[in-house]
């Protein structure tokens, strides 16, 4: 209770962490690091986008052109490609965004 006032939960969370790990320093990051890493997300946002367009449009030909019984299996497997695809991307995008952080 510094100067009469109350701390929240958070702050006390903030100051034990802090107290914790005394190495641990709060990366500032500049407005041009700030841009950079909002069009980085922007970039594979389209990407994701992109990969779901393609997905949609693989998944509605399969559809129409197998026979009923194989359906779950083949959409199994395109849907297992798409969530693959998305996972490599966003690792990837979080890499660049991590390496502008390290930076600091």
């Amino acid at each position: 209770m510094a100067n009469g006032k109350l701390k929240s939960a958070y702050e006390l969370a903030m100051e034990r962490l802090a107290g914790s790990n005394p190495g641990m320093v709060e990366a500032v990051l500049s407005d041009s690091d700030k841009a950079r890493i909002a069009e980085i997300r922007r970039e594979y946002d389209a990407k994701i986008a992109e990969r779901e367009i393609m997905y949609r449009s693989r998944l509605a030909e399969m559809l129409a052109a197998i026979h009923p019984a194989e359906r779950a299996l083949h959409r199994e497997t395109v849907e297992n490609d798409f969530r693959n695809a998305v996972a490599v991307l966003k690792r990837a995008m979080e890499e660049r965004i991590q390496a502008i952080r390290d930076r600091k």
